[in-house]
């Protein structure tokens, strides 16, 4: 079924393709469908038997291509090229956000007004969901980053944080774009409340504002220092090894003494790590960060507390 429905839809992009490309050749119109020669022209014989009621030479459509180029005509029912679905729309629409982090400033522009096209039309055709890209096309926000960056300015960003599911206003002076091994896209800066450098992941900044101050001059870490000291020591056992694929613990070991496993975490907030280990209650230890540690058995006891003995 999925292989007759994919020759449907190649079908549909070929007839308008073809009624506008008279006398192309088999071999180019197979490298622009990227078909085989043989595939190709087992779509054009199935065109002979395609048209509108009555059957007949006057309805269906004709097509030649004896002499290695394809001409088509009688095809004018499906001239035009079909329309795309509401999944196809969207799929294009998270792409085209995606660029938005990399491009200049006249191609934002102009990105920004094709979603806003594609935007029209996907409502169109699926009208009970509306898409709302307020929070993916962030033009404005990303050239004050920009900017900031360049300029050496402070910015006042509003931050949503779904460890502690709390939105908050930070000042921070923007250093430089990075980005995990997952593509998620980050603005390291410093951040003058937690007095140090920090990363915020650019899809949870909500709004982000020009203090039209000079940031000063800071000593930038490396790439080595920052990895280093955002990282933690964690101990897992068996129940836990889910933990470490879906959080991406690095240098995994058995750890025999103990019968589980031992590694570390890039570490972006200390909140992460402490409610992740209360929440796996004792299949996750935190072993050697006595900071964390302190703070995982005050929750704890605060936690306990509320409960009757």
């Amino acid at each position: 079924m999925k292989q007759n429905e994919s020759r449907f839809a190649r079908i549909l992009k070929m007839v308008p393709f073809l009624s506008t490309h008279q006398g192309i050749s088999i071999k180019e119109a197979c490298e622009i469908f990227e078909v085989s020669e043989r595939d190709l022209i087992a779509d054009l014989n199935l065109l002979w038997v395609c048209g509108l009621p009555g059957y007949s030479h006057l309805e269906l459509i004709d097509v030649e291509f004896d002499g290695g180029y394809i001409s088509i005509s009688n095809a004018d029912p499906l001239s035009r090229p079909r329309k795309l679905t509401y999944e196809e729309s969207s799929v294009l629409i998270v792409a085209l956000n995606s660029l938005l982090l990399n491009v200049d400033s006249q191609s934002k522009e102009q990105i920004v007004n094709l979603i806003a096209k594609l935007v029209k039309i996907s409502e169109r055709v699926d009208p009970i969901v509306s898409i709302d890209v307020s929070t993916l096309a962030m033009l404005p926000e990303m050239q004050l980053i920009d900017k900031a960056i360049t300029d050496q300015l402070q910015l006042s960003i509003d931050y949503y944080s779904p460890t502690t599911d709390s939105l908050t206003s930070r000042v921070i002076a923007p250093v430089e774009y990075l980005e995990d091994s997952t593509g998620k896209r980050y603005v390291y800066a410093w951040c003058y409340a937690a007095e140090d450098f920090r990363q915020f992941k650019l899809e949870r900044i909500r709004a982000v504002k020009n203090t039209n101050e000079k940031a000063v001059k800071f000593e930038i870490p490396s790439k080595l220092m920052r990895s280093e000291k955002n990282s933690v020591e964690l101990e897992l056992n068996e129940k836990a090894l889910w933990f470490a694929e879906e959080w991406g613990i690095q240098n995994l070991e058995r750890n025999l003494a103990k019968q589980g496993f031992i590694g570390t975490v890039n570490l972006h907030n200390h909140e992460w790590a402490i409610r992740a280990v209360l929440a796996l209650g004792g299949e996750l230890r935190i072993p050697k960060d006595a900071l964390l540690k302190q703070e995982i058995a005050a929750r704890a006891a605060a936690a306990l507390a509320n409960y009757s003995s």
